[in-house]
């Protein structure tokens, strides 16, 4: 007498197969979706984190005295020499100002004075993106300064910078 699979047990173990696989379609595409939406979530926190880096750095490091000109009640213009520079200009002058809800960083090895109607040649502006918030509060009598910055799904503290 032959030995061999009937029928049945053959469409059991498609079945079964079937089964297996379509599950795991499914949780390998989930995982795709996650994978996505995490990489873009990472994306948006990396370019956050070099945008406060950077203007932590140049107010950290500015070179003598800090002009914050007020221009609406939750909007200021900033403007410095600092030794920090991302184009390695040297004690290049910064300009950060907020034109139609985008905040601006300008480096210029040219002064760069109040108000602000057309930028000298060789200035660099680069687009940090669109802010809800952003203003420059000196504390009276020290070197302290608190800096709001916040866009639009930010609920993130304000930054702290001593200079000292």
């Amino acid at each position: 007498m032959k030995r061999s699979f009937t029928l049945l047990e053959l469409l059991l173990s498609i079945t079964i197969f079937s089964l297996i696989t379509l599950a795991l379609y499914h949780s390998s595409n989930t995982l795709k979706k996650s994978n996505k939406f995490y990489i873009g979530v990472e994306k948006k926190l990396a370019t956050y984190n070099f945008i406060n880096k950077t203007i932590f750095m140049d107010i950290y490091h500015a070179n003598g005295k800090i002009d914050i000109h007020n221009e609406e009640k939750n909007i200021d213009t900033i403007i410095f020499q600092s030794r920090h520079s991302l184009y390695k200009n040297y004690l290049p002058y910064i300009l950060y100002i907020v034109k139609d809800k985008y905040l601006f960083r300008v480096e210029s090895y040219q002064k760069i004075t109040y108000p602000v109607e057309t930028l000298k040649e060789n200035s660099i502006v680069d687009n940090l993106g669109v802010v809800e918030n952003f203003r420059l509060y000196k504390k009276k009598d020290k070197d302290q300064y608190i800096l709001d910055y916040r866009t639009k799904e930010d609920s993130i503290q304000p930054i702290r910078i001593n200079l000292q």
